[in-house]
């Protein structure tokens, strides 16, 4: 009766201590270089999906109307499941990611980053101009690409915060 006891304690704490081991090494992502054969989300101030740039734009905007993105606002590609709606994937040859911003007219600014390893917040630059509203995307580009390279694209809104 002892040595089951003793055998089904050991066992629990063995379990016990993968567990705190595993769940440890995952809270912390090293930045992870970027290659081939990896599907990728692309993050716009921490929202893959419908994000939104602050744009400065003193006074009244009126349509067309472009302005400087607000400082202290990022990009970021990060590793993802195959099935996530919008993901991209690094293809054959790939070994960095670059993003565009395209505005509704559908300009594109940039590649504004490029990035080298996933994981790695990057600022928006604030020397670029945008629209002071509406809609648009950031695509994010494999590079090199290769036939089996796919862009991921996260949606955002262009929303002035008048100084």
């Amino acid at each position: 009766m002892r040595t089951r006891f003793r055998l089904a304690t050991l066992g629990i704490t063995a379990t016990l201590a993968l567990s705190v081991s595993a769940a440890g090494h995952a809270a912390v992502i090293d930045p992870l270089p970027i290659g081939p054969g990896v599907t990728f989300s692309g993050v716009v101030n921490g929202a893959e999906a419908d994000a939104a740039i602050k744009v400065v734009c003193p006074g009244p905007i009126t349509p067309g109307e472009t302005g400087h993105p607000v400082s202290g606002q990022y990009l970021e590609v990060v590793t993802a499941p195959s099935s996530t709606t919008g993901s991209g994937y690094t293809g054959t040859a790939a070994n960095s990611i670059a993003a565009f911003i395209v505005t509704p007219s559908g300009t594109s600014a940039g590649p504004v980053v490029v990035f080298n390893s996933f994981y790695v917040q990057e600022p928006i630059p604030t020397g670029i101009e945008v629209p002071c509203g509406g809609t648009g995307t950031v695509t994010f580009v494999p590079e090199p690409t290769s036939s089996t390279a796919r862009s991921a694209v996260v949606k955002v809104s262009f929303e002035n915060i008048a100084l």
